[in-house]
């Protein structure tokens, strides 16, 4: 298609003006370009900011959307631990997290590397080497409702079950007054995503599985080998399109039993949390960071013990990208067969 070309050689009002609005398709002589400035003040246009920044008003651009699900987070937190009397300590944590999400199959990838979380004071560490969730939508449903008080009205429910994997995650505490160091080797699990967001980046799931590790305590290098089905459920919702405000919640259960020692042991733990992004440095945000958090443990049918944490403290996120495009996070067309889908 040819472009367009404005004809400016006549001596009337320029009412063609707002078409030079569109410089993609409008060409213009060096004559007519000068007849313009004659009679207009021409101000030079700024490139358009990509999507996720912002200019000011001199035209420096600076990001103000930020995707929450792919950064290297480190953070700083106060923790109060409630556990035969209070306990004011420090928190450090390092965490890194990539997600990827393809429109056309509906299926996010999510994957968390090397995550860790040290305590100060008395030392404590929970250490997580690779850890990966594969959400899905059902493209059927399962079995659909119909409601027929009134209108007749049709909801449909959607199996959504993924599966999950855990490689090399360490706990170690404090249990009954010894220092306890528990070495998942692996976890399998399946989630069912009850509750899904837009391109699957919020959910709600149950997750249930199991995996086998090793236990050892005090100055021992190695314990028993250890076997557990867990239960739990996970969630994290982002608030607003900017993604400023993050709700998550944690929390899951075990039953282990020993392989040489015959033990038994109950755990489990619950949490949940909230984020919020207050300013960006260098377009690296950082966020104010809240979680409370209730510990369980509890040895064959011995005396348990209950924990109570609340953290509160800042987190810098880097390499935090802009979010996805509200186009690339809907359900792409079914492509024809002519066609081959794009990533």
């Amino acid at each position: 298609e040819e472009p367009e070309v404005i004809d400016l050689s006549d001596d009337e009002p320029l009412n063609a003006a707002p078409k030079l609005l569109n410089a993609c398709t409008t060409i213009l002589s060096q004559q007519e370009f000068t007849r313009l400035q004659q009679r207009y003040t021409l101000k030079p246009a700024l490139l358009e900011a990509p999507y996720g920044y912002k200019r000011d008003r001199k035209g420096r651009p600076a990001q103000t959307h930020f995707n929450l699900r792919d950064r290297l987070i480190v953070g700083v937190q106060y923790a109060g631990i409630q556990k035969d009397g209070m306990r004011n300590t420090l928190n450090v944590e390092l965490r890194s997290t990539v997600e990827v999400f393809n429109r056309y199959t509906q299926r996010r990838h999510r994957f968390r590397f090397l995550e860790g979380e040290l305590t100060l004071a008395p030392f404590e560490a929970r250490v997580t080497a690779f850890e990966y969730d594969y959400g899905r939508r059902g493209n059927e449903p399962l079995f659909w409702l119909t409601t027929l008080v009134g209108e007749p009205k049709r909801y449909d429910v959607y199996l959504n079950v993924g599966a999950g994997l855990t490689l090399g995650r360490l706990e170690h505490r404090r249990y009954e007054g010894e220092r306890q160091t528990f070495v998942d080797f692996f976890e399998g699990r399946l989630n069912w995503e009850v509750v899904q967001g837009l391109a699957l980046e919020d959910y709600f799931m149950f997750r249930i599985g199991g995996g086998m590790g090793t236990r050892s305590w005090s100055d021992e290098s190695a314990g028993p080998l250890y076997v557990y089905p867990e239960v739990g459920f996970k969630a994290a919702w982002l608030m607003g399109e900017r993604g400023l405000w993050q709700l998550s919640a944690d929390g899951r259960a075990r039953s282990a039993y020993e392989l040489e020692t015959g033990e038994t042991w109950l755990s489990a733990t619950v949490s949940g949390s909230v984020e919020w992004l207050l300013v960006a440095i260098s377009d690296q945000p950082v966020s104010i960071f809240v979680k409370p958090e209730l510990n369980y443990m509890a040895f064959n049918n011995r005396s348990a013990e209950g924990e109570v944490r609340a953290l509160a403290g800042i987190r810098l996120s880097l390499f935090v990208p802009p979010p996805l495009r509200p186009i690339e996070m809907t359900p792409a067309p079914s492509p024809t067969p002519d066609e081959e889908p794009q990533p």
